[in-house]
């Protein structure tokens, strides 16, 4: 999946129909944005044994203890990997519906008037088709973990001002997501429709956040860059109940 190549092209079809009210985004993903069924994911154990984790955890696959730390650095250094074990991949996939369910939801809740609504359910929506095309190339359509290491990979990558990930560290972050939800059995209660709104909401809002981080980019204006980053920092809190200084992948 070459995710280096999805966004320029994303930016580019939204800078030609997208009207600039897009930058005004100001909200994060804890206006409403989810709901109980998903909330398992927010739990302190499945989190840390996520993101607790060395460089070397994610390109091996492997899955640590997950002891909780207020130290990203001291919990790498003590957790042990276990032998990765086959993923499930039935456990991270759904079967879609055929059309966006949860996109005019969080339109109507972030717009303030018809015409904002409006742009941000095109926003979603594109950045949705985008992912979704590039999620196809690779072979993992409809796939949860591809999203949730999209939505971490680009949120920390915001917050922290750092560069790009690459392809692999994208595909193994992925790999490694989808090991933790199939031990945990986090989705085993999960619905296809439960599974489908969650995916669509972490696309979305990430293509929100990402959209505005790289406008203020481009036009070299701290105050939205710093306040996108702020954006992106909500997203990781409001997901994971984890501070967003203490998550990191590099």
């Amino acid at each position: 999946m070459n995710i280096k190549k999805l966004w320029p092209l994303l930016f580019l079809a939204l800078l030609l129909t997208f009207q600039p009210a897009a930058a005004q985004y100001t909200d994060s993903m804890g206006y409403g944005g989810w709901n109980n069924p998903m909330s398992s994911l927010a739990s302190t154990m499945l989190w840390s044994r996520l993101i607790y984790r060395t460089p070397a955890d994610y390109k091996n696959g492997t899955i640590s203890s997950g002891a909780s730390s207020t130290s990203t650095r001291s919990t790498q250094s003590s957790a042990r990997p276990q032998s990765s074990k086959p993923i499930d991949e039935r456990s991270v996939k759904f079967r879609s519906t055929g059309t966006y369910v949860r996109t005019p939801e969080l339109a109507n809740k972030l717009g303030n008037n018809p015409a904002e609504r409006e742009q941000y359910l095109k926003l979603m929506n594109a950045s949705l088709d985008t992912f979704n095309q590039q999620a196809q190339k690779a072979g993992l359509q409809n796939d949860l973990a591809l999203a949730l290491s999209y939505f971490l990979g680009e949120n920390v990558r915001i917050y922290h001002g750092q560069p790009d990930l690459s392809d692999q560290q994208f595909v193994d972050l992925r790999n490694t997501i989808a090991q933790v939800l199939a031990s945990t059995g986090a989705l085993n209660t999960a619905t296809d429709r439960q599974k489908q709104e969650f995916y669509e909401a972490l696309v979305a809002y990430t293509g929100i956040t990402q959209f505005g981080y790289e406008q203020g980019l481009q036009a070299k204006n701290d105050a939205i860059i710093k306040g996108y980053q702020k954006i992106a920092g909500q997203n990781l809190q409001t997901v994971t109940a984890v501070s967003p200084d203490q998550i990191d992948f590099r």
